[in-house]
């Protein structure tokens, strides 16, 4: 481990190729059970064949997730660090049959002296918070794994219903009483389901819908939106999907 200035640290974690390799095939098994592959059972096609469905990075994604989640949880744990933030992961080797390698630096509490006075009022204090600081270090890992993600993850083309956290395309027009609004109409316009950008509810709309479905629904702007002649008025939506990826 190498003491970095601001009380930081970093170190390497690798994990062994026969566990690396579990995690490999439960992102497989979980892919598969997202997809029909004829001949096959949910969640029991072989690898190669998942890997030419959904692609080998997407596999590949899952698993590092998964792997880097539980490594670096269980090392902090071993090492008794007092982790602060987010941890910055890179990684060093990700190929199949090697182990998985990857580097993390992290800020840790600072080692301080202080007086014995002091030191059991500290260490009560400590006690109450531990459960809460555990809470916290495990949610901004989550977030810095999921930047890691999205940073290599190449979308997927998907044949299902759209659900949160999945990319689509849409056609969508805004009419106010039956006529459109200005600037209320696009094409092929991409959305993140879940990301909260459209105005509420519209996002919750599209979630259950295939590409190719149309669907009309009803809407009313938020009174703070910025178009003053929206700001609190209803509206029907008309919505095509043209494509869901995951």
């Amino acid at each position: 481990m190498k003491l970095l200035p601001k009380s930081q640290v970093e170190f390497e974690i690798t994990v062994a190729w026969k566990n690396w390799e579990k995690y490999l095939d439960l992102a497989t098994r979980e892919a598969s059970q997202e997809i029909k592959i004829e001949g096959f059972r949910p969640g029991k096609a072989p690898r190669k064949i998942v890997e030419q469905k959904v692609g080998k990075e997407v596999i590949l994604n899952n698993a590092v997730e998964k792997a880097v989640k539980k490594s670096y949880v269980d090392f902090i744990k071993a090492k008794k660090l007092e982790a602060l933030g987010s941890p910055k992961v890179e990684l060093l080797e990700t190929q199949e049959g090697k182990d998985l390698k990857y580097k993390v630096v992290v800020s840790v509490m600072p080692k301080i002296k202080i007086k014995d006075d002091y030191a059991e009022a500290i260490k009560k204090v400590n006690r109450e918070f531990e459960n809460k600081k555990g809470e916290v270090e495990e949610d901004e890992l989550n977030l810095e794994i999921e930047r890691l993600a999205a940073s290599r993850v190449k979308l997927v083309t998907v044949n299902r219903e759209a659900k949160k956290g999945d990319s689509v395309e849409v056609d969508f027009k805004v009419l106010k009483e039956g006529v459109p609004i200005e600037n209320g109409s696009s094409q092929n316009h991409p959305i993140i389901l879940g990301k909260g950008v459209f105005i509420p509810g519209f996002e919750e709309q599209i979630v259950g819908m295939k590409a190719g479905e149309e669907k009309e629904f009803e809407l009313t702007f938020p009174e703070t939106y910025h178009q003053k002649n929206l700001a609190g008025q209803k509206a029907t939506f008309k919505v095509k999907v043209n494509l869901v990826q995951r």
